[in-house]
């Protein structure tokens, strides 16, 4: 992995101060997609980051019109059985998700809303017509809303459309539940992840693989949440080399065990992950906290995680549709199933896995606490059969 900079998805403004200092001190640049004259939330940290050039901006055309045509191809050929979880006029049933309570606070209604420049391509009037969207936000009419499930899929569509023209760059979330969905590039993509089982994957097409999380301790000053964007700057400045060197050596842990191909012993796998990050991970992190110490910053361990892949089928390791969790030196390993069809699936999985980074909001959450996040993640979104 030979970039830090990353593609900030699902949403527009970063959800917290917090997050966005915390990838400050570690990160290289920070991307978003924003429509051309959106008005962005303004703060004195989003300020500094965009005069400094942290913060970037991608403009949702640069994507092209393919992520668009696609989802609106999607929706109006499936509508039917979308129409059985999705439905406008059902929004007052809709289960709740992972992604829900931030939908509900931002538009205190269950649904979510898409910027409508994001949909240029899409034939909006048949999407509108299956009754699994509606155009306008109030009196705002540049809005799509819909259920959050379909939003996020869709911008997790866009955003690999930048990604395809933009590869050093690595999507990033603020939260663990979307490292299931940052595959979904493509229709195949949509119907793994929408529709449920038997709904256009059969048993000839599917396959059942393992979904890997591994959670980093992660060195922070333990009042980032008031430390001012200054004072990060300031210290991203000073410990460049050991900040740089902690984020090579989990680069290179992740591409060593990308494809983590004895998966099926797991006790061996584990023990020599485990080895590895104490020799090569553990003492940059003791580095860090003694630069910080040096000057009198009093530190905490919160949680990275990236995602990995296993080549091998799940039925050695007897999982059925419960994670997998375990303890490593300086981190966790959650192990899930997910169900998808074979089409390229599990090559553009253990491709992108290297660059499939996540940063948790929470300043101490720990390592176990993010793995066991996303591995539910991974058996309750990818449609399991009946």
């Amino acid at each position: 992995m030979s970039s830090y900079d990353y593609l900030y998805y699902p949403y527009i403004n970063f959800r917290s101060e917090t997050w966005l200092k915390k990838m400050a001190l570690y990160a290289d640049s920070v991307s978003r997609i924003v429509p051309d004259g959106y008005p962005t939330r303004p703060s004195r940290t989003l300020d500094l980051l965009v005069e400094e050039h942290f913060v970037r901006s991608f403009a949702p055309w640069e994507a092209g019109d393919q992520p668009a045509r696609v989802f609106s191809d999607f929706v109006i050929e499936n509508q039917e059985p979308l129409r059985t979880q999705y439905a406008i006029d059902t929004e007052q049933h809709w289960s709740s998700d992972l992604e829900d309570a931030h939908v509900r606070e931002e538009s205190a209604t269950n649904r979510a809303y898409v910027e409508a420049s994001k949909l240029d391509g899409a034939d909006l009037e048949a999407m509108i017509a299956t009754g699994l969207v509606v155009h306008g936000r109030g009196e705002e009419i540049n809005w799509i809303g819909m259920h959050p499930r379909l939003a996020n899929t869709f911008m997790t569509l866009l955003m690999n459309g930048i990604l395809a023209d933009e590869p050093h760059l690595q999507p990033v979330a603020d939260f663990g539940s979307n490292a299931v969905d940052v595959h979904i590039d493509s229709k195949a993509g949509l119907t793994r992840a929408l529709l449920p089982y038997g709904e256009g994957i059969t048993d000839v097409d599917a396959s059942r693989d393992a979904f890997v999380a591994f959670a980093f301790q992660q060195v922070l000053p333990v009042n980032i949440a008031t430390l001012d964007i200054h004072e990060i700057w300031a210290l991203r400045e000073r410990f460049a080399s050991e900040l740089g060197r902690f984020q090579k050596a989990v680069a290179a842990f992740v591409t060593e065990h990308k494809h983590l191909d004895d998966i099926k012993n797991r006790d061996r796998m584990i023990l020599a992950m485990a080895a590895k990050y104490e020799q090569d991970v553990q003492p940059t992190l003791t580095d860090l906290q003694k630069a910080f110490k040096g000057i009198g910053i009093k530190t905490l361990f919160s949680s990275m995680g990236v995602t990995l892949a296993a080549p091998g089928a799940l039925t050695a390791l007897g999982l059925a549709f419960n994670p997998v969790l375990a303890g490593i030196a300086g981190g966790a390993l959650a192990v899930a199933e997910i169900l998808h069809t074979r089409e390229s699936a599990r090559e553009a999985a253990i491709k992108r896995c290297e660059y499939s980074w996540l940063y948790r909001l929470e300043t101490e959450l720990a390592p176990s606490t993010l793995t066991q996040e996303i591995s539910e993640r991974a058996t309750t979104l990818w449609r399991k059969a009946a």
